[in-house]
C-alpha cells in the first residue's frame, strides 16, 4: 500500500465560537491496491494566559475504496467549544494533522485559524 497527502485545508479561516471547522485532505493511491482506511490525528491548540489548550482527535474513516491511481477528498469535522472552564474561546489557533495509510505516515500539514 502506497500513498501520497496531495492537498488539505479547511472550510473557513475564521470560526464563531461554537462552530463546527470542516477540514479537508486529498489523498493519492501511488500503490497499486485499494485503500479502504485512512487515519487521521488532528491537533488544535492555542495558548490561553499561561494555559496551553489542546484537543485531540483521531478520524480513521473505513470503507474508502480509493483506487489506485485516484485522487480522493476527505473530509473530517471539528467541534470548536463555546467557551473552556468559563473562559471565552475566542483566539487564535492552531491546527495540526498527520495522515497515515497502512500505519505509514503520508503527510502532515499546519494551519492557524481564528475564533471570534
Amino acid at each position: 500500500m502506497s500513498a501520497q497527502l496531495t492537498g488539505w485545508g479547511t472550510d473557513k479561516d475564521t470560526y464563531a465560537r461554537g462552530d463546527t471547522a470542516i477540514g479537508w485532505i486529498y489523498v493519492l493511491n501511488t500503490g497499486n491496491v485499494p485503500i479502504d482506511r485512512v487515519d487521521i490525528k488532528v491537533v488544535v491548540s492555542r495558548m490561553i494566559f499561561f494555559y496551553r489548550y489542546s484537543k485531540e482527535y483521531d478520524y480513521s474513516p473505513t470503507g474508502l475504496g480509493i483506487q489506485p491511481g485516484e485522487n480522493r477528498r476527505i473530509e473530517f469535522n471539528v467541534l470548536i467549544p463555546a467557551e473552556y472552564q468559563g473562559i471565552s474561546t475566542a483566539g487564535d489557533y492552531n491546527l495540526d494533522a498527520t495522515v497515515s495509510v497502512g500505519g505509514k505516515q503520508i503527510g502532515s500539514f499546519s494551519k492557524g485559524m481564528k475564533v471570534v
